[in-house]
């Protein structure tokens, strides 16, 4: 893990919705917040993390949309964080564990380790009746060379080796069905995350989380 720089918990907020704007999944139940608090979308899809306004607009809507930040999803979640943009290599990427939610421990046989997903995914082992499609689908897209976004991780300052991914479990997945499939392959390009020192690990999701290919 290589540290870049400093990041804000107002561009993890602004990236964090960016990312679930664009997700079928859940882009309607974002807009239903947009149009009840009066907010325009443009402050997800083109932020200014400049604007004091914005930010405390963007930190309403994912209060609203997933408890931010102190309930739901963001249960127990940390009131000390130090934010981060960092590489990360393929060694590292293949320590990271999913959420503790039942989808995610019954696709990697109970461990939550992303790279844990691949055989059974390669199995064509379909969890509560959930497609593999769309983990194979971006897999392919990232195989031939293309980049996807960053991913939302948390980790403990002093243990590396135990991270959890917050946005982007999709993703997180494609790039390990990747790495399997292409051992030399070198993935720090597309994984410039914030990193957030935790307290209290596992985080445990808020429980009306469903379907998980558009993550």
């Amino acid at each position: 893990m290589k540290i870049l720089g400093k990041s804000s918990e107002n561009e993890m907020v602004s990236l964090f919705l960016y990312e679930e704007i664009k997700s079928e999944r859940w882009v309607n139940k974002i807009n239903e917040i947009l149009k009840k608090e009066n907010i325009n979308k443009d402050i997800i899809l083109n932020p200014n993390l400049n604007n004091n306004s914005e930010n405390q607009s963007r930190k309403l809507v994912l209060k609203k949309f997933r408890g931010y930040n102190n309930k739901e999803l963001f249960n127990n979640f940390p009131k000390k964080i130090d934010w981060n943009w960092v590489l990360l290599n393929k060694n590292d990427i293949l320590k990271i564990k999913y959420i503790t939610y039942d989808y995610w421990e019954e696709l990697t046989n109970g461990t939550r380790l992303a790279k844990d997903s691949v055989k059974n995914i390669k199995n064509n082992v379909e969890i509560f009746g959930v497609s593999n499609s769309n983990f194979i689908k971006l897999s392919e897209y990232i195989k031939i060379g293309n980049k996807i976004d960053p991913l939302i991780i948390l980790a403990p300052k002093d243990k590396k080796d135990n991270m959890i991914v917050l946005e982007g479990h999709a993703r997180l997945t494609a790039i390990n069905l990747v790495t399997h499939l292409t051992q030399k392959q070198d993935f720090e390009y597309i994984s410039r995350v914030p990193e957030i020192e935790l307290q209290r690990l596992p985080l445990k999701p808020y429980k009306s989380l469903t379907s998980m290919q558009n993550d």
